[in-house]
């Protein structure tokens, strides 16, 4: 069976326009790790810490948190 994991939060994220730029260097901060094999949970950890608008706070994984882009 392959690794499979949920990567959600529980309160509602922003939607305010002024802080898309924000959000969107989170989220690069996350692919970047993503593509460059490091597991779920260290790309949502350095995410939420290395960006200008942190990754609030509520975010949960359900499932593998190891889970690599090259999971089997």
């Amino acid at each position: 069976m392959k690794s499979r994991a949920f990567l959600g939060f529980k309160t509602t994220t922003t939607t305010n326009p002024q802080q898309t730029g924000f959000r969107a260097a989170m989220m690069a901060t996350f692919f970047n790790d993503w593509l460059s094999l490091k597991t779920l949970y260290s790309c949502v950890t350095n995410a939420r810490a290395n960006t200008f608008y942190p990754l609030e706070s509520s975010w949960v994984i359900y499932g593998a948190t190891n889970l690599t882009r090259t999971a089997p």
